[in-house]
């Protein structure tokens, strides 16, 4: 093969994970694939499982499992390789880490929809306006969401522009494709009240898309669900006041009738029961209205990223500038984030551990030698045991090179202290180096800027 045809395939694979890296998962779906595209493999070489699943109390659940088959693993260590990158990615970026059979499961927790949409990856927020609608109600909060993948020529490396005269590559990379599993699952409560998936599981609470079809090129895959997560304490509540209602006016209704000498009486027993009653009629009527007759979610209920603009404060920023009269308000917002680098994407995410509980992962996000000058596990994991929360801000590189970085940044520690919570502030420096790809905490020092109570 001729080193030009090489490079081709390099370059156009390199574009093609390029174009699909906003997605997230699809991304590291794609990854896998393309590197079990190099071998030749039996049906079933890889599977890809992205799950979602919504919980009463309004969190969200995201997990994604990577697996090859016992052959592949076997005879291709270098995919294996492949699968433990990406395993310490995610595990840097503070997502809990479970290995499973050849591979291995990532999972996040979101406390609500606006967190899936700011942290779970870009297909929920680049669908365009109104892919993920909400609506927070009285009996129930109401989800919306409308994503889908563009399947185009150019997403995926087309067999014959590609690889021209090597057809046998061709023919072992669409192989690959065809054996691959990748399907988008979503788990909710209860059953959704409208959805566009094909396989529903017998419950009628778990929906699966399979995405593989965006991947080849050749067709649109669109997720269409719209579902509700009830409110089940306080159904229960307005359920058990209107039972209480109902025995109120059958015993007002029965005194009145056993009340056989003072009319008066009677007759004020007799309307007690009938208002008690028409309360119960109302409110029974009205709640099952509200649940036969779900809102239309609209452009007021859509859930966009948070945190990506800069707030304008100052009286000559706001607006329209004194001086030259150019409007600074649509600029500044319009500005994007400057990316974090890899050495503070790794501290972010050492502290989101420790706030979460994920002390063995924080743990492990140490060099080994930060490791022994701290002492065991358990000594490190009982420090934290009175910690709310852990927040790195204002991350600055002071040095940065291939193998180590020092970073400057502020953090804020919430303890519970004496039946109140306690809010440290801290400047703080801290050292990492890159071992073997992953970067790793190797010294880290705080001194206490302030403090606060709540």
């Amino acid at each position: 093969m001729k080193e030009n045809t090489r490079c081709e395939r390099r370059n156009s694979m390199h574009m093609w994970q390029k174009e699909n890296r906003k997605y997230g998962f699809v991304h590291k779906g794609l990854v896998l694939i393309a590197a079990l595209a190099g071998v030749v493999v039996l049906g079933g070489c890889g599977t890809i499982k992205a799950d979602l699943t919504f919980h009463d109390d309004g969190t969200i659940t995201s997990s994604t499992s990577f697996s090859v088959n016992d052959s592949v693993r076997n005879l291709y260590p270098q995919i294996m390789n492949e699968l433990k990158k990406m395993e310490d990615e995610e595990r840097a970026n503070g997502n809990e880490i479970k290995k499973i059979h050849n591979g291995f499961s990532e999972t996040a927790v979101h406390s609500d929809i606006q967190s899936l949409v700011d942290n779970g990856g870009e297909i929920y927020r680049d669908n365009g306006p109104g892919s993920v609608r909400y609506r927070k109600g009285v009996l129930y909060d109401m989800y919306s969401l409308h994503l889908g993948l563009q399947g185009k020529e150019s997403s995926m490396p087309g067999m014959n522009d590609l690889y021209g005269m090597d057809a046998l590559y061709g023919a072992m990379l669409q192989s690959t494709y065809e054996s691959a599993k990748f399907d988008y699952r979503i788990t909710l409560p209860q059953s959704a009240d409208a959805t566009n998936a094909k396989n529903v599981s017998a419950d009628q609470r778990t929906y699966t898309w399979d995405l593989k079809p965006a991947l080849f090129g050749q067709q649109d895959v669109k997720v269409n669900i719209d579902f509700r997560i009830y409110h089940k304490n306080v159904l229960y509540a307005f359920a058990g006041i209107g039972a209480i209602l109902l025995i109120c006016a059958l015993v007002c209704f029965i005194y009145g009738i056993m009340n056989k000498t003072d009319a008066v009486r009677k007759k004020q027993l007799f309307i007690v029961a009938g208002v008690l009653l028409a309360i119960v009629l109302c409110g029974g009527g009205y709640i099952k209205y509200m649940l036969d007759n779900p809102p239309v979610l609209t452009a007021a209920d859509n859930i966009i990223k948070t945190g990506t603009s800069t707030a304008v404060n100052t009286d000559t920023q706001a607006g329209t500038d004194k001086k030259d009269g150019t409007d600074q308000t649509a600029q500044t917002a319009s500005k994007p984030a400057v990316p974090l680098s890899p050495a503070e994407k790794t501290l972010q995410a050492y502290y989101k551990n420790i706030t979460q509980k994920n002390y063995r992962t924080a743990y492990d996000m140490m060099t080994p030698e930060l490791q022994q000058q701290i002492g065991a596990y358990e000594d490190y994991a009982a420090g934290y045991k009175t910690t709310i929360s852990s927040e790195v801000s204002n991350m600055k590189v002071i040095s940065s090179s291939a193998t180590s970085a020092k970073l400057e940044f502020t953090l804020t520690a919430r303890d519970t202290d004496n039946g109140g919570v306690k809010v440290q502030y801290f400047a703080g420096q801290a050292t990492l180096s890159n071992v073997n790809g992953v970067w790793k905490i190797s010294d880290t020092s705080v001194s206490k800027t302030g403090e606060a109570r709540e």
